[in-house]
């Protein structure tokens, strides 16, 4: 049984991965051969040039900014969903989940409007906004999971003994839902690493990312580009969320919040 799940995982990861590396050295790999013999260098070039490596760079930025803005406006909203009730919480709730019923390209669509009079399209912060939206749900959705276990009794307990609202939940709640909201922006970080269609409207071109440049290739059918930037993306997402998971292990001596 074991040796069959390893077979399986090789199948499903490993297997695909070489596939793509193998694309990244070659310029054709023609049916029926098994191992491609026009062996290229020019994936390889394109991989380790300036503008890729910076590419990558100002991708994994623009993620990690967008997950902590994402993160900022959930921690709000999963803590008043999971905790308390109001009038128009079923509204709330579903102005929330909104992204996920509606069609983005039709939401991204009609705020671009807005962000053409606001003066944010072509801009980097016009991009990060955007792509808060499509990340809202799953961010509030995980951090409620986490929300609603904790409660707010810790709080009420801190403030009976002096603690201000604010220090109760810096120092009280959040260090509880810590492990629920570094999971979030795992997955706030992986959704706003992979978005192509809303980078691409918002910052019309201007600001690029790794899923702008991957997709002309792959639409294109250059193979040798397109596996070498899929290798690149695969790398800055496996090593941001490793490093995720060893600063989460780091600070509960666990492993596996993710």
């Amino acid at each position: 049984m074991k040796r069959l799940l390893t077979i399986l995982l090789f199948i499903t990861f490993v297997f695909p991965i070489m596939i793509l590396i193998c694309y990244s050295m070659c310029t054709a790999w023609a049916y029926p051969k098994l191992i491609p013999d026009d062996i290229s260098y020019r994936g390889i070039e394109a991989m380790f040039s300036v503008e890729s490596l910076h590419i990558t760079f100002n991708s994994i930025i623009y993620a990690l900014a967008i997950t902590i803005v994402t993160v900022m406006l959930c921690i709000p909203a999963a803590r008043s969903l999971s905790c308390y009730d109001f009038k128009g919480k079923g509204a709330f709730n579903l102005l929330i989940t909104s992204p996920l019923i509606l069609p983005l390209a039709s939401i991204t669509m009609g705020l671009h409007i807005l962000f053409i009079k606001l003066g944010l399209t072509n801009t980097i912060l016009g991009v990060v906004l955007i792509n808060c939206i499509p990340c809202i749900p799953y961010g509030v959705r995980l951090i409620s999971n986490v929300m609603s276990i904790v409660g707010v009794n810790h709080e009420i307990a801190a403030k009976s003994l002096g603690a201000s609202p604010v220090k109760a939940f810096l120092f009280i709640t959040f260090p509880m839902i810590l492990p629920g909201v570094i999971s979030a922006c795992a997955f706030v970080f992986i959704i706003a690493f992979s978005q192509y269609f809303t980078t691409f409207l918002i910052g019309g071109g201007m600001v690029k990312t790794l899923p702008m440049v991957l997709i002309p290739y792959i639409q294109s059918g250059d193979r040798t580009l397109a596996s070498v930037y899929s290798i690149l993306f695969i790398i800055s997402s496996l090593l941001v969320l490793i490093i995720i998971e060893k600063l989460v292990s780091k600070h509960y001596n666990k492993w596996f919040y993710i």
